[in-house]
């Protein structure tokens, strides 16, 4: 079999490397493959993690921590959250908040142990069921780190609008 070649170079070194790499440690190979024959006991469910694990879950997938108090009070506000579980162990989370004229999606994370399972995919699958039943004019949005996932499910950067985040906030009364 030949390399396509719409492939770039680059996606040929770093799978090269990848493969290197678990040879070099072969212990990260029983990890994976001992994840992956988990995984198919790995389902998505429409419910959202309690705020410890909520918060536990974003700082170990390397998203910023949340106060807990605000996790609390925002948590059950969600308009669709999905979790999935090993174990009993949250181990990939992901939700959609808003007031369905505008929803972003948000707190897409897997935790390490189990990333490069396709658990994001499966977690963006169930939000993009979720958002299929909005109605057409809803205005859906994300902020990402990343953008290797989200484009293959639609999303692009937009060139009529621009995304913002609040860096100075005003003083409190």
């Amino acid at each position: 079999m030949s390399w396509p070649h719409h492939w770039p170079l680059g996606s040929l070194l770093m799978l090269v490397d990848r493969i290197a790499d678990l040879d070099r440690h072969p212990w990260r190979r029983g990890v994976r493959a001992d994840a992956y024959t988990r995984r198919v006991a790995l389902n998505a469910v429409p419910e959202a993690p309690s705020v410890e694990e909520y918060c536990s879950l974003r700082v170990a997938a390397g998203l910023s921590a949340m106060d807990p108090d605000a996790a609390a009070a925002a948590l059950p506000r969600s308009l669709y959250a999905v979790t999935i579980r090993s174990e009993q162990q949250l181990i990939a989370m992901g939700r959609v908040v808003g007031d369905g004229l505008h929803v972003q999606v948000v707190d897409i994370a897997v935790h390490p142990e189990f990333q490069g399972q396709g658990l994001s995919r499966q977690i963006l699958e169930e939000i993009m069921s979720f958002i299929a039943a909005l109605p057409r004019s809803t205005i859906v949005s994300l902020f990402a780190d990343v953008d290797w996932l989200y484009g293959k499910f639609g999303f692009v950067q937009p060139q009529h609008t621009t995304g913002m985040t609040l860096k100075n906030w005003p003083a409190s009364a």
